[in-house]
């Protein structure tokens, strides 16, 4: 695609899918991703060398802080991104802009609604809906919301259309809308307008979103923009927050009747504070979506785990390196719940300490991390010690005072859910295989990268690059192999 003002020009390709052909919303979305795909795609492995280690203590904690985005992804993310794909595209089966009749009739509906003020059931009907979305549930800081904005950016915001097959299409099609969950509807049309606006350049909330405007008619204008630009799926994130106001069973029914007769895709996000009010009222209306919701518990201390903290692990910034032993493990995941976010956190604040403040051997211990822990995360310690008790003797009257918290047993869940969870645990085992040769891959190329650097020419750098590792072998870091390849030279 060509980057053009806000967003990028259309280009067309091929779809193998056949329901996916002739559609130019699905046509100029990115290529489907194969699963190697989607974890090279996904994947951030922070820049890193060697001698940084060498650098002044305020330096390397300026470095520390690409760790901060540091993710390798696993099953879970890998679906995620899947089912993001899948409800984009089947979202756009049923809303095909070559089908001119249905596509004007519908907005001529639309504009009719706003001037007659109907209501949208009255002026859409029933569209069929292909994919209704899913709803994704997940501890705090388990990472939902870092996962959307990585499957998410593989999209472009905006894309803009001008011609099709020779005959003129002037759109401006929006194939995802990432919101906040609001306190009203209101709030949820205001914030819609507030996003297409930033995305587009125009002004739909002024012109819809007065403080004369009542809730009804601003959803009416918010249902017919989202027809106009072709909004492939809205995701509502914080779901949870519906729980504390009486507003929530409204925004939940609007979001229903964007399912049902509008055909866009919802995608709803929060902790399993919000699935009860989910189940009662959300789920009956996506039955047929055949999406599945997912549901994101904390880490189990695995292999999954140990792949992840031993990846994690090689960025080190203090002066000693220390090796990951199995009392490290332990201490880090004891610390983190199997919270993967807190981990990396207490792996960066342990760097940052003894950097700061320790001797020249800046070693990391067992005993330092749990100082970290202690000193530097006393917010989240009380419902780290809740997840704590409950996980040791099963303590209800702790962990039930965080309701962020509720262990996914103990909530109303169908039991197809959760032997999905189950087979996700599986399957992450075997991605770990998969993750270990994208990481050779990455350790190649950037090992070829720094020959490249030295002034060696790119076929020559592979060559030498390949036969390092071959040789000296790929645990080794890039700087070490790279004198060694050097030596190559005749």
């Amino acid at each position: 695609m060509s980057l053009f003002e806000n967003g990028f020009l259309a280009e067309y390709s091929e779809q193998e899918v056949p329901d996916y052909r002739g559609n130019p919303l699905i046509e100029s979305l990115p290529p489907i991703l194969e699963m190697d795909e989607a974890i090279e795609a996904l994947s951030y492995y922070p820049q890193y060398n060697e001698s940084e280690r060498q650098l002044g203590p305020l330096a390397r904690i300026h470095c520390l802080r690409r760790l901060k985005k540091f993710f390798l992804p696993l099953i879970e993310h890998i679906q995620l991104e899947q089912n993001i794909g899948i409800s984009i595209r089947e979202g756009y089966v049923a809303r095909n802009p070559i089908k001119k009749k249905e596509y004007a009739i519908r907005l001529q509906k639309g504009y009719k609604a706003i001037k007659e003020r109907k209501e949208i059931s009255e002026t859409f009907g029933d569209l069929p809906t292909s994919s209704a979305g899913f709803t994704l549930v997940g501890y705090s800081g388990i990472g939902k919301t870092t996962a959307l904005n990585k499957v998410t950016s593989l999209y472009p915001k905006v894309i803009l259309h001008s011609e099709y097959r020779g005959e003129p299409l002037i759109q401006k099609q929006i194939p995802f809308l990432k919101l906040e969950c609001p306190d009203s509807l209101k709030a949820l049309c205001l914030n819609f307008f507030n996003a297409v606006d930033s995305i587009l350049g125009e002004n739909y909330e002024r012109k819809f979103g007065s403080q004369r405007a009542t809730a009804e008619s601003m959803r009416i204008h918010m249902v017919q923009v989202a027809n106009l630009h072709s909004l492939g799926v809205l995701i509502i994130d914080e779901v949870q927050h519906l729980c504390k106001t009486r507003s929530g069973g409204d925004i939940l029914n609007f979001l229903v009747t964007l399912v049902n007769m509008i055909g866009i895709p919802v995608i709803l996000v929060g902790t399993p504070k919000a699935l009860d009010i989910l189940q009662r009222q959300f789920r009956q209306a996506r039955r047929g979506s055949g999406q599945g919701d997912a549901l994101w518990g904390r880490m189990m201390k695995d292999s999954v785990w140990d792949f992840l903290l031993e990846t994690m692990w090689e960025y080190q910034w203090t002066r000693t390196k220390v090796k990951l032993t199995k009392e490290l493990n332990d201490v880090l995941y004891d610390e983190s719940q199997g919270i993967m976010d807190i981990a990396v956190k207490l792996y960066i604040l342990a760097q940052a300490e003894v950097i700061n403040h320790y001797s020249e051997e800046e070693t990391i211990t067992p005993d330092l991390i749990m100082k970290v822990a202690k000193e530097k995360l006393r917010l989240v310690q009380p419902m780290l010690n809740a997840i704590r008790a409950y996980s040791k003797n099963k303590q209800e009257k702790v962990i039930f005072r965080f309701e962020d918290l509720l262990p996914f047993e103990d909530v109303s869940v169908e039991i197809d859910e959760l032997l999905d969870r189950k087979e996700t645990m599986l399957r992450n085992e075997d991605l770990i295989a998969r993750k270990t040769k994208s990481k050779k891959t990455n350790k190649l190329e950037q090992l070829i990268a720094s020959l490249i650097n030295f002034g060696i020419d790119s076929d020559v750098a592979q060559e030498y690059a390949t036969r390092a590792i071959a040789e000296h072998g790929e645990e080794r870091e890039v700087i070490a192999l790279a004198r060694m390849a050097l030596t190559y030279i005749e």
